[in-house]
């Protein structure tokens, strides 16, 4: 019986082993399905096969398992001078592929089939251009539709009967203002006078941008204010240049803050002047953004100096479409309908007395009385306006569309257009592959959203009656107006219900339709669901794959927050991300994988698990030239001609092993906060996490799912948290919202608060939903008024009031210009206010505490050199945990690029710690961890911008087998490789087949071939060690690379260094004597295209701006194979960024090398 038991347990013991070796199998050599894809750009019409099926292979080598086919075109919005995405005049290619015709749905097709044969994943946009759904077939009434009036003023006497011929407007006219030429100086102002207070997060200032004009752009220094008076007297800044910000050529200037009021200044401050002219302040558009609406619309404005209009001006600043019109006569006008894109459909006609505030029920509805366009009306006396009221498509097309593929933006709050929609395109590639589809085509994707606010559609007013419970048509006359309707706060719960019910119908009719069209055909929808008129949480809970993106200098990983809350909060397993977006300051083949990873790790921690690489074009004619076509100057160029893609398979590598892990098990989060459905932009913190982690929720999901069990706030996805805290209500809250609140506090949670609802926020059921929102506050909130009191009990829990729940972080996003930008970002970290942070830890310890940084947070540019100054707000440790069933995976990023040891605390009692390094595959035993408490104490060794996941499980012997990690070891003694290399070039390169050289860089080189050189040089020598020194750890110290190193020690790879330090143990590949050591080095194209430039030009550019220049022509002998004119130049691109006198680069092996004895 005993040995029954013994064999019972060693059977037992080998199946544990078992389990944890395919364990560690999964985790060094993940599957396809936690590999990047890559955002793949079809330029135009330049497609062809040869490009498809090079460009496939080439991304299967490289270990890229999918990609994102984006249309991109001809962008027409901008002129070239202002630095347009204009396109080459003339192209050369045989038979050109335009989008939308047969011979291009043969191309897809033929994609899709090179596909299947690679095993690779494809998804598509659902639309040309990357922004957003849209396309040629897409009829006008299918399209965004905006609320549009004519006013007509109607003067007349008791009884009189009028019969009037209503236009169908408007027309708006756009409108420019300059700052006086002759006052360079003198404070001059542009005013925005709003139809009432609101909260404004953003200004977005649009210049008008004409070369035809002295003048233009942006003031060196100004200031913008908020009032509530019209004088003044209380005014805010909202924001003043500290800096001087040039700019004349800037796109657009997005001013970021937090401000109230109905008043809006802009004061320049001083103009800017260069030797050849002045600049001055010249503003084509200004837009007040609450959220992401521009309240501004219909503004009154008022300046300091003229007001001109202009016909390029993007649209009205101001509403300027009124007509005055006497009873005593027949009169009527009309206007213009330009054009089969346009769409008109009649909402209603109103009239109202004119006087600044009117009552309910003074508002007359004569649609009634309106026919074939004319009204026949008899007036009651005095003076009266009628507005008609109607629905027009709002000419919103995609954008940067290819030719044949430019179109009207569907409208997103009608199903039937959105079918039409994704019938025109995506419909088609599906019935041309069915039997790829849901294996091969597995996905289609909308991107961001940069199309403006569907307003209203053909079945609104319905939906609005149902959704609200009255009809909206007489308040339509307050709808972005200055026109007021019992009180400022009555029409604001107006514009809350019309808001409102637009975002439902994109959740129900956009966003949830379509990925329930995507589940039917076994595929899944990604969208990036933020920047429009609606909550990102709620919006992308409601798709398959909730999408975030963060650029290569770390903009937007707030994003990447939001999409993994949604993913937590609605139980995705996938949280995807738009990944290293680069620009021409950043991504201009400059860009290599160590300059990549702080900003991949940052959105790994919070919360990524599916990177698409931003990105690459398609290459018709595949690698015949390199480094090939980008998509004008945006992405970080991961193309088939990038210098270090082969190589950087390692890196590759390293993002899968990151994102298998980070998709085990569930996100463990201790903090929760309600995002609201409207108003939701800037009242919720963006950084990272500190101590503890946190999600955000979605109102609809804390309605429908949210409960108390165990001491947590639970979510049928298995997300838990144990503090729930809540946005700033602005005095206004929905009942139903109160009352869960209340249920759950009464179960036992901490909801936190920092204000108190006094209102309902709409006219649902208005008066009474006042009433019934005070009872409820008055139950869950008790006597906290956030002065005397501060905390009510009810039940078994809790509502704690406190006037700040984290600490406001410097936005160093605040400012930026579309045109130019600075520095790099990422790392801003939120910190937990002092009162907020004592809460939580009455509940529990931190989950990650850092008892002591390795150093400060630093900047990596990845370009020339480390910024070691730290940053404000930023932090030197990110981290993420997960749970997967008795496990804890914690990924722990240092932000510190030198050698470093971190000291951390982590949550977590009775388990043994393990090391997994992604870069590496391998897993470790730490060398020093304790107990402390209920808490495990762990020293790590963290090499420049390091990072590995530290793996909690249960105690098993599999643990004591593992070898001890090391980051950094300690050294016994060393041995200088010095002296000669035999270093050999490519081909066709223009550089020697080989040279004698020492470590160095290889810009210090007298022969150009070398100074300019990019790509891979092979280094060989030869190092002898004897026996003894054979019993010592050995590792190869190459000092400082540029930028990848493959090592081979007598032909045998030791591996692919791609990040300091460049180091690897040769032990088991050395033998006594001599030995063979190879050093295959990889920099960057830069260095060759400045190269180039030194030689006679062949290539024709448009003239050059801060984001380079775009080629003009391609010429015939990049198609035909033909010698180049120039043919001593090398590289062939369709951006240029380098100029002659560009600064080089270091590249090479720049050494110092050793060998490295240790113990």
């Amino acid at each position: 019986m005993k040995s029954n038991y013994i064999i019972a347990l060693l059977f037992l013991t080998c199946l544990r082993f078992s389990g944890y070796s395919q364990e560690l199998q999964k985790f060094s050599n993940p599957a396809d399905e936690y590999r990047p894809w890559i955002f793949w750009d079809w330029m135009n019409d330049l497609i062809t096969k040869k490009g498809i099926t090079s460009d496939l292979e080439h991304f299967k080598r490289y270990g890229i398992r999918g990609t994102l086919i984006m249309l991109i075109g001809d962008e027409s919005r901008f002129s070239n001078g202002g630095g347009a995405y204009l396109l080459w005049e003339k192209h050369n290619m045989p038979n050109p592929v335009v989008s939308q015709t047969p011979e291009f749905f043969s191309m897809w097709k033929f994609a899709a089939g090179e596909a299947s044969r690679l095993g690779l994943s494809m998804c598509t946009q659902l639309g040309p251009g990357w922004c957003h759904s849209a396309g040629p077939w897409v009829k006008p009434e299918q399209s965004v539709q905006h609320i549009a009036y004519t006013e007509t003023e109607v003067i007349t006497g008791p009884g009189k009967r009028i019969k009037l011929l209503l236009t169908e407007g408007p027309v708006n006219l756009g409108m420019a203002y300059h700052s006086s030429p002759g006052s360079q100086d003198k404070p001059q102002w542009v005013q925005l006078t709003l139809p009432e207070n609101s909260s404004i997060d953003r200004v977005i200032l649009h210049p008008f941008n004409n070369g035809d004009i002295l003048g233009y752009g942006f003031p060196v220094q100004f200031m913008i204010e908020t009032a509530d008076k019209a004088d003044f007297s209380d005014c805010r800044t909202f924001y003043k240049t500290t800096s001087d910000i040039p700019a004349p050529r800037t796109t657009a200037l997005v001013i970021k803050g937090k401000g109230h009021g109905r008043y809006i200044r802009l004061t320049t401050l001083k103009n800017y002047r260069s030797s050849s002219k002045q600049y001055l302040l010249s503003l084509a558009e200004i837009e007040v953004m609450e959220g992401y609406r521009n309240i501004a619309s219909n503004a009154e404005v008022t300046a300091s100096t003229s007001l001109e209009r202009n016909e390029y001006s993007a649209k009205a600043l101001t509403d300027n479409c009124s007509k005055t019109i006497f009873a005593d006569a027949d009169n009527s006008f009309a206007l213009e309908q330009p054009g089969d894109q346009y769409f008109t459909a009649d909402i209603a006609v109103l009239a109202y007395p004119d006087k600044a505030v009117i009552k309910p029920g003074e508002i007359i509805d004569l649609t009634s009385l309106f026919k074939n366009g004319r009204l026949d009306w008899t007036v009651p006396a005095g003076t009266w306006k009628i507005r008609r009221y109607a629905m027009r498509n709002a000419l919103a097309f995609n954008h940067p569309a290819p030719v044949g593929g430019k179109g009207l933006e569907c409208d997103k709050l009608d199903k039937d257009a959105v079918d039409a929609m994704f019938e025109g395109m995506v419909g088609r590639y599906l019935k041309d592959s069915p039997q790829l589809v849901g294996t091969t085509i597995k996905a289609f994707e909308a991107d961001s959203w940069e199309v403006g606010n569907p307003e209203w559609s053909a079945k609104f007013k319905q939906e609005f009656i149902q959704r609200r419970g009255y009809d909206p048509t007489p308040w339509l006359i307050t709808y972005h107006t200055s026109q007021v309707v019992g009180d400022a706060a009555l029409t604001r719960r107006f514009l809350n219900d019309m808001y409102l019910t637009q975002t439902d119908l994109f959740a129900e009719n956009f966003f949830s339709h379509l990925s329930n069209k995507a589940a039917s055909l076994n595929m899944d929808f990604y969208t990036e669901p933020y920047l429009g008129p609606f909550d990102p949480i709620r919006m992308g809970g409601r798709v398959q794959v909730p999408t975030g993106e963060f650029w290569a200098a770390g903009h937007y990983q707030h994003s990447v927050r939001w999409a993994a809350s949604s993913a937590h909060t609605y139980g995705k397993t996938r949280v995807a991300t738009e990944a290293f977006t680069g620009r021409w300051d950043d991504g201009n083949w400059k860009m290599d994988p160590y300059g990549l990873k702080r900003e991949g790790d940052l959105a790994l921690c919070n919360g990524t698990n599916k990177m698409i690489l931003h990105g690459t074009a398609l290459q018709p004619w595949g690698t015949d030239v390199k480094p090939g076509m980008p998509m004008f100057f945006w992405g970080t160029m991961f193309a088939p001609g990038q210098t270090w893609m082969e190589p950087g398979k390692v890196w590759i590598d390293y993002l899968s092993r990151c994102q298998y892990m980070l998709s085990q098990g569930v996100n463990v989060a201790d903090v929760v906060g309600l995002m609201p459905t409207l108003n939701w932009l800037n009242v919720m913190p963006k950084g990272l996490h500190k101590q503890y982690n946190y999600d955000l929720v979605s109102e609809e999901t804390l309605l429908r799912d949210m409960d108390w069990k165990d001491g947590y706030f639970t979510l049928p996805s298995g997300a838990r948290y144990r503090v729930l805290f809540l946005p700033e209500t602005n005095g206004a809250m929905d009942a139903n919202i109160i009352r869960k609140l209340t249920g759950l506090v009464k179960k036992g949670g901490t909801v936190v608060c920092q204000d108190r609802p006094k209102t309902a926020p709409g006219l649902t059921n208005y008066p009474e939903c006042d009433k019934e929102v005070e009872q409820l506050a008055a139950e869950l909130w008790g006597a906290c008024d956030g002065k005397t009191v501060f905390r009510h009990e009810l039940g078994k829990g809790r509502l704690i009031w406190m006037n700040k729940i984290w600490e406001d972080v410097p936005d160093i996003e605040n400012t930026y210009l579309v045109k130019t930008r600075g520095g790099y970002s990422g790392a801003l970290t939120n910190h937990w206010s002092p009162e907020f942070l004592e809460l939580l830890h009455s509940f529990a310890t931190p989950d990650v505490e850092v008892v002591k940084a390795g150093g400060k947070a630093m900047v990596w540019g990845g370009f020339d050199e480390t910024t070691t100054g730290s940053r404000n707000g930023e932090e030197a440790i990110a981290w993420t945990h997960r749970r997967a069933g008795d496990t804890d995976i914690y990924f722990v990023s240092s932000q510190v690029a030198t050698d470093n040891e971190s000291e951390l605390l982590f949550r977590v009692k009775d388990k043994t710690p393990e090391l997994w390094d992604a870069e590496t595959g391998k897993v470790y035993r730490p060398a020093q961890w304790s107990m402390q408490g209920d808490r495990i104490k762990l020293t790590i060794p963290f090499t420049p911008m390091g990072a590995v996941f530290v793996v909690f499980k249960p105690v098993h012997a599999a643990s004591a087998g593992l070898p001890v990690y090391h980051a950094v070891q300690k050294i016994s003694s060393e041995i200088p490789v010095t002296g000669n290399w035999q270093v050999s070039f490519p081909e066709g390169y223009d550089a020697p087949a080989t040279a004698t050289l020492t470590a160095g860089s290889w810009t210090e080189n007298a022969d150009p071939g070398i100074k300019y050189f990019s790509g891979t040089a092979s280094y060989t020598t030869t190092v002898s060690v004897t026996k003894k020194q054979l019993r010592s750890t050995i590792v190869l110290d190459l000092g400082m690379v540029r930028n990848l190193a493959e090592v081979l020690v007598n032909n045998i790879q030791a591996g692919v260094l791609w990040k300091p330090p460049f180091k690897t143990e040769i032990t088991s590949l050395l033998k006594p004597g001599k030995n063979t050591l190879t050093v295959k080095v990889t920099n960057t194209w830069w260095n060759r295209m400045v190269g180039d430039e030194q030689l006679p030009e062949d290539l024709k550019w448009y003239s050059a701006n801060a984001r380079g220049s775009q080629l003009k022509e391609i010429p015939k002998w990049v198609w035909t194979g033909e010698q180049r004119p120039s043919k001593d130049r090398i590289t062939f691109t369709t951006w240029k960024y380098v100029k002659k006198d560009s600064p080089l680069v270091p590249s090479g092996l720049i050494g110092p090398v050793k060998l490295v004895f240790t113990e």
